[in-house]
Protein backbone atom coordinates (compact mmCIF):
# COMPACT_ATOMS: atom_id res chain seq x y z
CA UNK A 1 0.00 0.00 0.00
CA UNK A 2 1.30 3.47 -0.85
CA UNK A 3 1.74 5.94 1.98
CA UNK A 4 -1.10 8.25 0.93
CA UNK A 5 -3.58 5.38 0.90
CA UNK A 6 -2.43 4.43 4.40
CA UNK A 7 -2.83 8.00 5.62
CA UNK A 8 -6.32 8.15 4.13
CA UNK A 9 -7.26 4.95 5.96
CA UNK A 10 -5.88 6.28 9.23
CA UNK A 11 -8.00 9.43 8.93
CA UNK A 12 -11.17 7.70 7.74
CA UNK A 13 -11.11 4.86 10.27
CA UNK A 14 -8.63 5.41 13.14
CA UNK A 15 -9.99 2.63 15.35
CA UNK A 16 -9.35 0.07 12.62
CA UNK A 17 -6.06 1.37 11.21
CA UNK A 18 -4.01 3.08 13.94
CA UNK A 19 -1.62 0.26 14.93
CA UNK A 20 -2.92 -1.96 17.70
CA UNK A 21 0.48 -1.61 19.36
CA UNK A 22 3.55 0.42 18.64
CA UNK A 23 7.13 0.18 19.85
CA UNK A 24 8.59 3.45 21.15
CA UNK A 25 11.96 2.64 19.63
CA UNK A 26 15.44 3.16 21.02
CA UNK A 27 17.91 5.51 19.42
CA UNK A 28 21.00 3.66 18.16
CA UNK A 29 24.23 5.56 18.69
CA UNK A 30 27.94 5.29 18.01
CA UNK A 31 31.01 7.35 18.78
CA UNK A 32 32.37 8.88 21.94
CA UNK A 33 31.53 11.45 24.56
CA UNK A 34 30.91 14.30 25.06
CA UNK A 35 28.21 13.74 22.39
CA UNK A 36 27.62 10.57 20.45
CA UNK A 37 26.24 10.34 16.90
CA UNK A 38 23.26 8.59 15.36
CA UNK A 39 24.17 5.17 13.95
CA UNK A 40 21.89 5.16 10.89
CA UNK A 41 22.86 1.66 9.76
CA UNK A 42 22.41 0.27 13.26
CA UNK A 43 19.05 2.01 13.60
CA UNK A 44 17.84 0.52 10.33
CA UNK A 45 18.86 -2.99 11.38
CA UNK A 46 17.14 -2.56 14.73
CA UNK A 47 13.90 -1.13 13.31
CA UNK A 48 13.72 -3.88 10.71
CA UNK A 49 14.24 -6.46 13.46
CA UNK A 50 11.32 -4.96 15.42
CA UNK A 51 9.13 -5.08 12.31
CA UNK A 52 10.17 -8.67 11.57
CA UNK A 53 9.36 -9.60 15.19
CA UNK A 54 5.77 -8.55 14.52
CA UNK A 55 5.58 -4.92 15.66
CA UNK A 56 2.80 -3.23 13.64
CA UNK A 57 4.15 0.24 14.42
CA UNK A 58 7.28 2.06 15.57
CA UNK A 59 7.53 5.54 17.07
CA UNK A 60 10.77 7.44 16.49
CA UNK A 61 12.30 10.20 18.62
CA UNK A 62 10.14 9.67 21.72
CA UNK A 63 11.61 9.73 25.21
CA UNK A 64 12.54 6.02 25.02
CA UNK A 65 14.88 7.06 22.21
CA UNK A 66 16.07 10.11 24.12
CA UNK A 67 14.39 12.45 21.66
CA UNK A 68 14.07 15.00 24.47
CA UNK A 69 17.89 15.21 24.82
CA UNK A 70 18.79 16.02 21.22
CA UNK A 71 19.25 19.41 19.65
CA UNK A 72 16.98 20.18 16.71
CA UNK A 73 19.49 19.12 14.07
CA UNK A 74 20.03 15.75 15.76
CA UNK A 75 16.29 15.31 16.19
CA UNK A 76 15.71 16.13 12.53
CA UNK A 77 18.42 13.71 11.41
CA UNK A 78 16.83 10.86 13.39
CA UNK A 79 13.45 11.42 11.75
CA UNK A 80 14.76 11.98 8.23
CA UNK A 81 17.01 8.93 8.35
CA UNK A 82 14.18 6.83 9.78
CA UNK A 83 11.87 7.98 7.02
CA UNK A 84 14.15 6.42 4.41
CA UNK A 85 14.01 2.95 5.97
CA UNK A 86 11.66 0.40 4.45
CA UNK A 87 9.82 -1.42 7.26
CA UNK A 88 7.16 -3.05 5.10
CA UNK A 89 3.71 -2.84 6.69
CA UNK A 90 5.06 -1.56 10.03
CA UNK A 91 3.66 1.97 10.40
CA UNK A 92 6.37 4.55 11.10
CA UNK A 93 5.43 7.41 13.39
CA UNK A 94 7.35 10.57 14.30
CA UNK A 95 7.27 12.67 17.45
CA UNK A 96 7.73 16.41 16.94
CA UNK A 97 8.75 18.54 19.89
CA UNK A 98 6.43 21.46 20.47
CA UNK A 99 9.31 23.29 22.22
CA UNK A 100 11.21 23.60 18.92
CA UNK A 101 10.70 26.80 16.86
CA UNK A 102 7.50 26.57 14.84
CA UNK A 103 9.20 27.61 11.59
CA UNK A 104 11.70 24.77 11.93
CA UNK A 105 8.95 22.29 12.73
CA UNK A 106 6.98 23.45 9.69
CA UNK A 107 10.01 22.83 7.46
CA UNK A 108 10.47 19.42 9.04
CA UNK A 109 6.81 18.56 8.48
CA UNK A 110 7.19 19.27 4.76
CA UNK A 111 10.08 16.83 4.68
CA UNK A 112 8.26 14.18 6.72
CA UNK A 113 5.23 14.39 4.42
CA UNK A 114 7.47 13.31 1.54
CA UNK A 115 8.60 10.23 3.47
CA UNK A 116 6.54 7.22 4.55
CA UNK A 117 5.43 8.31 8.00
CA UNK A 118 1.87 7.35 8.85
CA UNK A 119 1.33 9.55 11.92
CA UNK A 120 3.02 12.62 13.37
CA UNK A 121 2.68 13.14 17.12
CA UNK A 122 3.15 16.14 19.35
CA UNK A 123 2.83 16.69 23.10
CA UNK A 124 1.18 19.15 25.44
CA UNK A 125 4.63 20.64 25.85
CA UNK A 126 6.79 21.67 28.79
CA UNK A 127 6.97 25.42 28.11
CA UNK A 128 3.60 26.13 29.70
CA UNK A 129 3.41 25.95 33.51
CA UNK A 130 1.53 23.04 35.12
CA UNK A 131 -1.16 25.53 36.13
CA UNK A 132 -1.95 26.55 32.53
CA UNK A 133 -5.65 26.49 31.68
CA UNK A 134 -7.15 24.08 29.17
CA UNK A 135 -7.66 26.99 26.78
CA UNK A 136 -4.00 28.01 27.06
CA UNK A 137 -2.83 24.44 26.43
CA UNK A 138 -5.07 24.07 23.38
CA UNK A 139 -4.00 27.45 22.01
CA UNK A 140 -0.34 26.50 22.48
CA UNK A 141 -0.75 23.20 20.61
CA UNK A 142 -2.91 24.60 17.80
CA UNK A 143 -0.19 26.04 15.49
CA UNK A 144 1.89 22.86 15.32
CA UNK A 145 -1.11 20.52 15.02
CA UNK A 146 -2.55 22.76 12.28
CA UNK A 147 0.78 22.76 10.46
CA UNK A 148 0.89 18.96 10.50
CA UNK A 149 -2.66 18.80 9.15
CA UNK A 150 -1.79 21.35 6.46
CA UNK A 151 1.06 19.03 5.45
CA UNK A 152 -1.67 16.37 4.96
CA UNK A 153 -0.37 14.18 7.78
CA UNK A 154 -2.52 12.25 10.27
CA UNK A 155 -1.84 13.60 13.75
CA UNK A 156 -1.67 12.18 17.26
CA UNK A 157 -1.62 14.27 20.43
CA UNK A 158 0.19 13.16 23.52
CA UNK A 159 -0.08 13.43 27.31
CA UNK A 160 3.10 12.66 29.31
CA UNK A 161 3.49 14.44 32.62
CA UNK A 162 6.93 12.96 33.32
CA UNK A 163 8.23 15.07 30.41
CA UNK A 164 5.81 17.99 30.31
CA UNK A 165 5.20 18.57 34.02
CA UNK A 166 1.42 18.26 33.65
CA UNK A 167 -1.03 16.11 31.69
CA UNK A 168 -2.96 16.94 28.57
CA UNK A 169 -6.47 16.96 30.01
CA UNK A 170 -9.59 15.78 28.15
CA UNK A 171 -10.84 19.35 28.40
CA UNK A 172 -7.79 20.80 26.65
CA UNK A 173 -7.91 18.10 23.96
CA UNK A 174 -11.62 18.75 23.35
CA UNK A 175 -11.01 22.50 23.03
CA UNK A 176 -8.18 21.83 20.56
CA UNK A 177 -10.47 19.69 18.39
CA UNK A 178 -13.12 22.41 18.47
CA UNK A 179 -10.54 25.02 17.44
CA UNK A 180 -9.52 22.83 14.51
CA UNK A 181 -13.07 22.62 13.19
CA UNK A 182 -13.34 20.34 10.15
CA UNK A 183 -9.59 19.71 10.36
CA UNK A 184 -10.14 17.84 13.63
CA UNK A 185 -10.89 14.68 11.66
CA UNK A 186 -7.19 14.43 10.90
CA UNK A 187 -6.37 14.02 14.61
CA UNK A 188 -6.54 10.24 14.68
CA UNK A 189 -5.19 9.30 18.12
CA UNK A 190 -4.52 10.49 21.65
CA UNK A 191 -1.69 8.86 23.58
CA UNK A 192 -1.89 8.75 27.38
CA UNK A 193 1.27 8.10 29.41
CA UNK A 194 0.12 8.95 32.90
CA UNK A 195 0.57 7.10 36.24
CA UNK A 196 -3.15 7.02 37.10
CA UNK A 197 -5.52 5.20 34.72
CA UNK A 198 -8.80 6.45 36.18
CA UNK A 199 -7.86 10.14 35.99
CA UNK A 200 -6.34 9.94 32.51
CA UNK A 201 -7.08 7.12 30.04
CA UNK A 202 -10.51 6.32 31.52
CA UNK A 203 -11.65 9.94 31.22
CA UNK A 204 -10.67 10.08 27.54
CA UNK A 205 -12.59 6.85 26.88
CA UNK A 206 -15.69 8.25 28.57
CA UNK A 207 -15.66 11.54 26.62
CA UNK A 208 -17.84 11.51 23.49
CA UNK A 209 -15.58 14.09 21.85
CA UNK A 210 -13.03 11.31 21.32
CA UNK A 211 -15.37 8.45 20.39
CA UNK A 212 -13.73 8.04 16.98
CA UNK A 213 -10.14 8.63 18.12
CA UNK A 214 -7.78 5.80 19.04
CA UNK A 215 -6.88 6.12 22.71
CA UNK A 216 -3.32 4.86 22.97
CA UNK A 217 -2.19 3.60 26.38
CA UNK A 218 1.42 4.54 27.05
CA UNK A 219 1.88 3.61 30.72
CA UNK A 220 2.69 -0.07 30.34
CA UNK A 221 1.28 -1.26 33.67
CA UNK A 222 -2.22 -0.30 32.49
CA UNK A 223 -2.12 -2.21 29.20
CA UNK A 224 -4.55 -4.97 30.21
CA UNK A 225 -6.90 -2.51 31.94
CA UNK A 226 -6.95 -0.27 28.86
CA UNK A 227 -7.58 -3.08 26.40
CA UNK A 228 -10.52 -4.33 28.46
CA UNK A 229 -11.91 -0.83 28.94
CA UNK A 230 -11.57 -0.06 25.23
CA UNK A 231 -13.74 -2.97 24.03
CA UNK A 232 -16.82 -1.72 22.16
CA UNK A 233 -20.13 -3.30 21.29
CA UNK A 234 -19.32 -3.08 17.56
CA UNK A 235 -16.34 -5.41 18.05
CA UNK A 236 -13.71 -2.71 17.71
CA UNK A 237 -11.29 -1.72 20.44
CA UNK A 238 -10.91 2.00 20.99
CA UNK A 239 -7.64 1.43 22.83
CA UNK A 240 -4.22 0.70 21.45
CA UNK A 241 -0.80 0.93 23.06
CA UNK A 242 2.59 2.48 22.54
CA UNK A 243 5.27 0.93 24.69
CA UNK A 244 8.79 1.87 25.72
CA UNK A 245 9.10 -1.54 27.35
CA UNK A 246 8.47 -3.12 23.94
CA UNK A 247 11.72 -1.55 22.72
CA UNK A 248 13.55 -4.22 24.70
CA UNK A 249 10.76 -6.80 25.18
CA UNK A 250 9.12 -6.90 21.73
CA UNK A 251 8.40 -10.64 21.72
CA UNK A 252 6.73 -10.39 25.11
CA UNK A 253 4.62 -7.46 23.97
CA UNK A 254 3.53 -9.34 20.84
CA UNK A 255 2.45 -12.22 23.08
CA UNK A 256 0.54 -9.74 25.27
CA UNK A 257 -1.36 -8.51 22.23
CA UNK A 258 -2.16 -12.06 21.13
CA UNK A 259 -3.55 -12.82 24.59
CA UNK A 260 -5.62 -9.65 24.31
CA UNK A 261 -7.18 -10.68 21.00
CA UNK A 262 -8.14 -14.05 22.49
CA UNK A 263 -9.39 -12.29 25.65
CA UNK A 264 -7.18 -14.48 27.80
CA UNK A 265 -7.03 -11.93 30.58
CA UNK A 266 -5.63 -14.30 33.21
CA UNK A 267 -2.54 -15.26 31.20
CA UNK A 268 -2.17 -11.66 30.06
CA UNK A 269 -2.02 -10.55 33.68
CA UNK A 270 0.78 -13.03 34.40
CA UNK A 271 2.82 -11.90 31.39
CA UNK A 272 2.18 -8.21 32.00
CA UNK A 273 3.25 -8.52 35.63
CA UNK A 274 6.56 -10.13 34.60
CA UNK A 275 7.16 -7.47 31.96
CA UNK A 276 6.43 -4.80 34.58
CA UNK A 277 8.83 -6.35 37.10
CA UNK A 278 11.63 -6.41 34.53
CA UNK A 279 10.72 -2.87 33.46
CA UNK A 280 10.80 -1.62 37.06
CA UNK A 281 14.11 -3.35 37.78
CA UNK A 282 15.71 -0.48 35.85
CA UNK A 283 13.87 2.14 37.90
CA UNK A 284 15.01 4.19 40.86
CA UNK A 285 13.11 4.94 44.06
CA UNK A 286 10.47 7.17 42.45
CA UNK A 287 7.97 4.81 40.80
CA UNK A 288 6.32 7.72 38.97
CA UNK A 289 9.49 8.22 36.93
CA UNK A 290 10.17 5.98 33.97
CA UNK A 291 12.92 3.35 34.25
CA UNK A 292 16.35 3.83 32.71
CA UNK A 293 15.69 1.94 29.49
CA UNK A 294 19.05 3.07 28.13
CA UNK A 295 20.45 0.28 30.30
CA UNK A 296 18.40 -2.25 28.33
CA UNK A 297 19.58 -0.60 25.11
CA UNK A 298 23.17 -1.16 26.18
CA UNK A 299 22.43 -4.79 27.11
CA UNK A 300 20.99 -5.33 23.62
CA UNK A 301 24.17 -3.99 22.01
CA UNK A 302 22.48 -0.91 20.54
CA UNK A 303 24.98 1.60 21.87
CA UNK A 304 25.25 4.19 24.60
CA UNK A 305 23.11 7.19 25.56
CA UNK A 306 23.76 10.41 23.69
CA UNK A 307 25.69 12.13 26.48
CA UNK A 308 26.18 9.41 29.11
CA UNK A 309 27.41 5.83 29.50
CA UNK A 310 25.96 2.56 30.75
CA UNK A 311 27.73 -0.68 31.65
CA UNK A 312 27.73 -3.87 33.70
CA UNK A 313 27.05 -2.06 36.98
CA UNK A 314 23.88 -0.52 35.57
CA UNK A 315 22.70 -3.87 34.21
CA UNK A 316 23.02 -5.78 37.51
CA UNK A 317 19.48 -5.23 38.75
CA UNK A 318 17.99 -6.12 35.35
CA UNK A 319 19.95 -9.37 35.11
CA UNK A 320 19.26 -10.25 38.74
CA UNK A 321 15.53 -9.79 38.17
CA UNK A 322 15.64 -12.11 35.14
CA UNK A 323 17.39 -14.76 37.22
CA UNK A 324 14.87 -14.42 40.04
CA UNK A 325 11.85 -14.65 37.74
CA UNK A 326 13.29 -17.54 35.74
CA UNK A 327 13.26 -19.64 38.93
CA UNK A 328 9.51 -19.16 39.24
CA UNK A 329 7.61 -21.77 37.23
CA UNK A 330 4.74 -19.38 36.52
CA UNK A 331 7.01 -16.57 35.35
CA UNK A 332 9.64 -18.59 33.47
CA UNK A 333 7.83 -18.71 30.07
CA UNK A 334 7.52 -14.93 30.15
CA UNK A 335 11.22 -14.56 30.96
CA UNK A 336 12.01 -16.69 27.91
CA UNK A 337 10.20 -14.15 25.71
CA UNK A 338 12.03 -11.26 27.35
CA UNK A 339 15.47 -12.84 26.92
CA UNK A 340 14.64 -13.57 23.29
CA UNK A 341 13.81 -9.88 22.93
CA UNK A 342 17.05 -8.73 24.59
CA UNK A 343 18.87 -10.97 22.12
CA UNK A 344 16.93 -9.49 19.19
CA UNK A 345 20.11 -8.52 17.34
CA UNK A 346 22.14 -11.68 18.04
CA UNK A 347 22.03 -12.86 14.41
CA UNK A 348 23.52 -9.60 13.15
CA UNK A 349 27.31 -9.40 13.01
CA UNK A 350 27.00 -5.61 13.13
CA UNK A 351 26.25 -5.58 16.87
CA UNK A 352 28.29 -6.61 19.88
CA UNK A 353 25.90 -7.72 22.64
CA UNK A 354 27.88 -7.20 25.86
CA UNK A 355 25.84 -9.53 28.08
CA UNK A 356 25.13 -12.13 25.39
CA UNK A 357 26.86 -15.02 27.16
CA UNK A 358 24.99 -14.34 30.42
CA UNK A 359 21.65 -14.11 28.63
CA UNK A 360 22.33 -17.29 26.62
CA UNK A 361 23.30 -19.20 29.77
CA UNK A 362 20.14 -18.10 31.52
CA UNK A 363 18.07 -18.91 28.44
CA UNK A 364 19.49 -22.43 28.40
CA UNK A 365 18.55 -23.08 32.03
CA UNK A 366 14.85 -22.24 31.60
CA UNK A 367 12.77 -25.37 30.99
Amino acid sequence: MDIQSLRNQLVEAPLQHVPAWTVAAFDVNKGDLPRRKLDAKGMELYLKALANAGAPGVLLAASTGWGHARNFEEHQETLLQGGKMDLGTCVKQALLRIEDPLDKNKQLLVQLAQLDYGIVWTRRGSILPPTASDEEVAQNMLPLVSAAIDADLPVGIYSISTVDGAPLTPGAAAILLKMLGEKAKQVVAIKITEPNFETSTQLFLENEAFANKKIVQGWDAFYSKAMQAGKRADGLNQCGATSGAAACMVHAFKAMYELTTSENWADLQVLQSVVSEVFHSMQGEDKNVFPDLQTAKWVMGLGQPLTESRGEENAKTLLAKLVQLSNNGTSAPSVTLIIKSLLLMEESSYFNIPEKSILKQLQGKIP
